[in-house]
C-alpha cells in the first residue's frame, strides 16, 4: 500500500512541477518571440495540404496566443505581422478581440476567437475562448448567445454606444461559411457584471423587430459590401451612424431562398439606420 502511494503521489507531483516549469520559462518569453511564433504556426494553418496538419496548428497557435496574452503588457502589443488575424480594440478600450478562420479542404471555414477583457474588480485582463457553435444554432437570427456557443464569424468594425450607463458594441463580421455561399453578420455584443459575453440583441427594427443579429448569405462567387459610415444629413446638425450594405436578390425568382445564387442588385443598397438606440432599416438609402 505504501509504494502505491509513493507512486500516485509521484504522480500528482510531476504535473504540477511540469507546469511550473513551464511558466517559468515562458515569463523569459519576449512579445517578439511569440509574434513569430504565431506567425510561423497561422501560416502552417493556412498553406499545410492536410486538414489534420492545419488543424494542429491552430491548436498550437491557440495556445501560444493565450500564453502571450497572459504575459503584463500584452494588451497592447499590437501584434503588427499576423495578417490574416483580426485584432480589433473596442472605441473605449475595455476589450480587444481576436478572431481568424481555418479553411478546410471541403471548402467549408472554421472560426475561432479569443476576447481579451479587462476585469474592472480585479483590475487584470480576462481571456474568454470563443467556440464557433453555428452548426448547432437553430434559427441564430433569433438566439441570444454566449461564447460557449458562438456564431463565428471574423469581424472587421466595433461600432460603440453608450446609453442608460450600458454599453452595446455592434460587430461587422464575415463568415466564409462554404465553397458555395458566404455569409456577414451584424450583430451586438454586451458585457456583463463580470466581463463575460453576450452576443445578439433585441436592437434591430427589421420585419417583425425578432432579430438579435443580421444575417446576409451569398454566392461565393461575389461579393458584398457591409459598412459602417456617418452621413451628413443637414449643416450644424449631428451626423447620422448608418451601417450601409448592397442588396441581396436570387438570379431569378425560382432561384428564392437558395443563397448560393445571392447576387448584390446594381447600385441598390439598404441600410440600418441608429435612432433611439435602435438600428432602423431603410431601403434605399
Amino acid at each position: 500500500m505504501e509504494k502505491v502511494l509513493i507512486i500516485v503521489g509521484m504522480m500528482v507531483l510531476f504535473p504540477i512541477s511540469a507546469t511550473c516549469q513551464e511558466r517559468s520559462m515562458n515569463e523569459g518569453r519576449s512579445p517578439q518571440w511569440y509574434e513569430d511564433t504565431l506567425k510561423v504556426l497561422m501560416h502552417n494553418s493556412i498553406t499545410l495540404p492536410h486538414d489534420f496538419q492545419k488543424l494542429d496548428a491552430n491548436i498550437n497557435f491557440k495556445k501560444y496566443l493565450l500564453e502571450a496574452l497572459e504575459q503584463e503588457g500584452s494588451f497592447n502589443y499590437p501584434f503588427d505581422s499576423l495578417k490574416y488575424m483580426s485584432k480589433l480594440y473596442s472605441p473605449d478600450k475595455r476589450f480587444r478581440i481576436f478572431t481568424w478562420y481555418i479553411e478546410l479542404s471541403n471548402g467549408t471555414y472554421e472560426n475561432y476567437g479569443i476576447l481579451q477583457v479587462f476585469n474592472e474588480k480585479k483590475k487584470i485582463y480576462d481571456l474568454i475562448i470563443l467556440n464557433d457553435g453555428k452548426k448547432d444554432i437553430q434559427e441564430p437570427e433569433y438566439q441570444v448567445l454566449k461564447a460557449d456557443n458562438w456564431y463565428g464569424a471574423v469581424y472587421y468594425s466595433i461600432i460603440y454606444h453608450k446609453q442608460r450607463g450600458r454599453e452595446a458594441y455592434t460587430l461587422l463580421g464575415y463568415d466564409g461559411n462554404n465553397k458555395m455561399a458566404r455569409r456577414k453578420v451584424i450583430e451586438v455584443m454586451r458585457l456583463n457584471s463580470q466581463g463575460l459575453p453576450t452576443f445578439g440583441q433585441s436592437m434591430f427594427r427589421y420585419e417583425k423587430n425578432k432579430h438579435k443579429r443580421i444575417i446576409f448569405e451569398y454566392s461565393a462567387r461575389v461579393s458584398m459590401s457591409l459598412k459602417y459610415e456617418k452621413q451628413n444629413v443637414e449643416q450644424g446638425k449631428k451626423r447620422r451612424e448608418m451601417i450601409v450594405f448592397d442588396r441581396l436578390a436570387p438570379m431569378n425568382e425560382s432561384l428564392k431562398g437558395q443563397y448560393m445564387f445571392y447576387m448584390p442588385e446594381v447600385n441598390a443598397f439598404d441600410g440600418f439606420v441608429f435612432e433611439d438606440g435602435k438600428w432602423k432599416f431603410v431601403k434605399d438609402v
